[in-house]
């Protein structure tokens, strides 16, 4: 058993936390990947060649331990996952384009994961001044955009 508790442990599903602290967190991540959301039987002596495989013997025996003659349901985890996901985006210093792009979300869900303020918009929200006038903004709403008023008031906000 590991001297020091590992605080990402809170992260797992209530029943897997029991098996990370026998084995190790990252265990537990390489069994919710390649097994979450399916059942699993943890016999008493037979060896489970699958997770064997991909995720050790420390974690066999951890499952033994907590689990032995019985079917598992190993959860998805769907929770852990957008909290790694939020982590790695957190850590990342590309822009925040490539990431949206990179994990199919959009450039305001980066800037808030991030704890940043996405970029001022052109066109404000609910009354909120934009960088468009209101008359930019109406020409905008029938399909015609002066773009020397556009250019102006773009450059005179920097």
């Amino acid at each position: 058993m590991p001297q020091s508790i590992d605080p990402r442990i809170e992260l797992l599903p209530g029943a897997m936390r029991p098996v990370a602290e026998l084995s190790s967190f990252e265990d537990v991540v390489c069994l919710l990947e390649a097994f979450g959301g399916t059942r699993l039987y943890v016999s008493h002596q037979t060896p489970m060649v699958d997770v064997r495989r991909r995720c050790g013997e420390r974690l066999v025996e951890a499952l033994r331990a907590n689990f032995a003659g019985d079917y598992v349901t190993l959860p998805r985890a769907r929770r852990l996952q957008a909290e790694l996901r939020r982590v790695a985006i957190r850590a990342d210093r590309r822009p925040a384009n490539q990431i949206a792009r990179e994990y199919g979300i959009s450039v305001d869900s980066v800037y808030r994961i991030r704890g940043g303020r996405p970029p001022r918009p052109l066109l404000g929200a609910d009354g909120a001044p934009g960088l468009l006038s209101a008359k930019a903004t109406r020409r905008a709403e029938t399909g015609v955009i002066d773009l020397e008023e556009l250019i102006d008031r773009l450059t005179e906000r920097r």
